[in-house]
């Protein structure tokens, strides 16, 4: 009982002192408006700029599967072969990838410069650039990245001023991928049925890949499913064969800072 008094005397005070405050606003503003105004005008209050309070914030608009490993930073120069590629590319993005055209006369037009299975894979292509070797021309990826997934299409690197591709007669993105381990050194994987396959391991030495050693993986298909590793024509076990790779991958894979080959 005392409380609800003392809660109403409190409201009570509070509803006096807002309304004291008021009227005391109201004769300053009073006030000031007889002194400003001029004999025989009519004093308007001015109205108040609500803009930025009924503007809502606008909330910018992501593009759809834009991956995050996109540059920001304009991109950097390309050698003119490179340069021509990324825009063979760029505009296949553009033009649906040649999707009316049937696989015999893409390979026709596009065989040497694109990868068919990035045709066929219909993903947003990136490119990044890295000097494998050392020698002062870095070779140019081709590639698609979804979050943390990246396939490599091609890499090119330069020969008298003209692009080469590494990997001329091999197509990546399917059967056969190409990985990038921490060191700069080329794996690829490949398989053929579900009863052979292999890893081939890659050393960039200019305009060229230089095979440092593969392993064919053999099933014998007798019932038995015997597997077989036989790296560089001779049969080692599994146990060298797993070493043999956790060796290689030691570090890891490699990572490149990407860029969309739309980007300007």
């Amino acid at each position: 009982m005392h409380m609800n008094k003392i809660n109403s005397m409190l409201l009570r005070a509070c509803a006096a002192v807002l309304a004291g405050a008021l009227l005391l606003m109201s004769g300053c503003s009073a006030l000031e408006a007889g002194n400003d105004s001029q004999p025989g005008s009519v004093q308007t209050e001015p109205t108040p700029d609500t803009s930025a309070e009924q503007t809502p914030e606008q909330t910018p608009v992501m593009a759809e599967q834009t991956p995050t490993v996109e540059a920001s930073q304009p991109s950097p120069a390309l050698p003119e072969a490179y340069e021509a590629i990324v825009a063979l590319y760029a505009d296949a993005m553009e033009n649906e990838y040649y999707s009316t055209l049937d696989a015999v006369e893409r390979d026709i037009r596009f065989g040497e410069t694109m990868a068919a299975e990035w045709l066929n894979a219909r993903m947003p292509a990136y490119y990044a650039l890295h000097d494998f070797d050392g020698n002062g021309m870095e070779e140019l990826l081709i590639a698609t990245v979804d979050g943390d997934n990246t396939t490599y299409y091609d890499i090119f690197s330069m020969k008298d001023g003209n692009a080469v591709r590494l990997f001329p007669d091999m197509s990546f993105g399917y059967r056969t991928n190409l990985g990038i381990c921490a060191d700069g050194t080329l794996a690829i994987v490949w398989s053929s049925s579900a009863f052979e396959s292999g890893v081939e391991y890659y050393r960039v030495n200019g305009a060229e890949a230089e095979r440092i050693t593969s392993i064919l993986i053999a099933t014998e298909m007798d019932g038995t499913n015997t597997t077989k590793y036989i790296q560089d024509g001779t049969e080692i076990s599994e146990e060298a064969f797993d070493a043999l790779i956790a060796e290689y991958e030691a570090e890891g894979r490699a990572s490149f800072e990407w860029i969309s080959v739309t980007q300007e």
